[in-house]
């Protein structure tokens, strides 16, 4: 039987003060959080709405706001989104209030879009996962993750997990990638991921890596232009292999929802990362981009 979503109660928002007005705190900045979750065939995930600026990654920010001083009301708060990112629907944001944190307030905004995922390449605004923050701290090994926010989610960990009704936390999704030629994306962004044959070796079932094996297999078939499509999984009962032990590619899905592969190239001081899943419930595409390699 599936979980029964509470949207006011599984993500920690109790901690956010709404009585007040965040201007009575003179704060240094006013930072804009907005996440968004998703609910993808019952599997409810984070994403947080990040800025670009100068290749790091933060949340959208307003440090000079004299002319905010008159903002006296919360319905108001919206009117700093359009000055933030005026391609936002307002009417999909939900205000839950403020937190101080290091002189800052931070302001907190439920994007709601009736849980659909666009795919995109945006250059300046980015939905980032809670793993890009916390594990990886960076997107793609492109864009850093500023520090700040990072350890912003460490100093309140509670942020950091969507909570069931009995307060228990639902999994938190790793992400990971699909590379390919530039025809084969096109492919996959109309059509979907596909299935692998029977003779991968691990079973008819789909295969992602980490970042580093993914851009190897971007350019296994030599044209101009390759791809990358960066995916949310869900590993559930996941079997790692870090000792290159023999694996049974037909009785691993007895017991285990997903593989890990772990391989070390000495030679070029990189680590591999093959990742298997079972389900197709348990993929998400969250964006993509092409890479001209000529």
């Amino acid at each position: 039987m599936p979980d029964v979503f509470d949207f006011t109660s599984y993500y920690p928002i109790s901690k956010l003060k709404k009585k007040k007005h965040f201007l009575e705190y003179s704060p240094d900045s006013i930072d804009i959080c907005i996440y968004q979750i998703i609910i993808y065939n019952n599997n409810p995930f984070l994403v947080f709405n990040l800025y670009k600026k100068n290749k790091i990654l933060n949340w959208p920010l307003i440090q000079d706001f004299s002319s905010f001083k008159i903002i006296s009301k919360i319905s108001s708060l919206k009117e700093i989104i359009n000055i933030i990112n005026p391609t936002f629907n307002k009417s999909q944001l939900e205000y839950n209030g403020f937190i101080n944190h290091a002189n800052r307030a931070m302001l907190w905004f439920k994007y709601n879009n009736s849980n659909t995922i666009e795919l995109s390449n945006n250059k300046k605004f980015y939905w980032i996962s809670i793993s890009e923050i916390i594990n990886y701290k960076s997107f793609m090994n492109i864009y850093n993750i500023k520090p700040s926010l990072t350890d912003f989610f460490l100093h309140y960990p509670e942020f950091i997990c969507l909570k069931k009704q009995n307060n228990l936390s639902y999994e938190t999704p790793i992400i990971a990638y699909y590379g390919c030629d530039h025809y084969t994306l096109k492919y996959i962004l109309k059509y979907g991921i596909f299935k692998q044959n029977t003779s991968c070796s691990f079973g008819a079932y789909y295969y992602f890596a980490n970042l580093e094996l993914a851009k190897k297999y971007s350019l296994l078939k030599k044209s101009n232009y390759s791809g990358i499509i960066r995916f949310v999984l869900f590993l559930k009962e996941n079997n790692t292999n870090i000792t290159n032990q023999f694996i049974n590619k037909f009785h691993w899905v007895n017991n285990h929802n997903s593989l890990s592969i772990h391989k070390f190239d000495n030679k070029k001081n990189n680590k591999y990362i093959k990742y298997v899943i079972k389900d197709y419930k348990n993929i998400v595409p969250l964006s993509y981009c092409f890479i001209n390699n000529k």
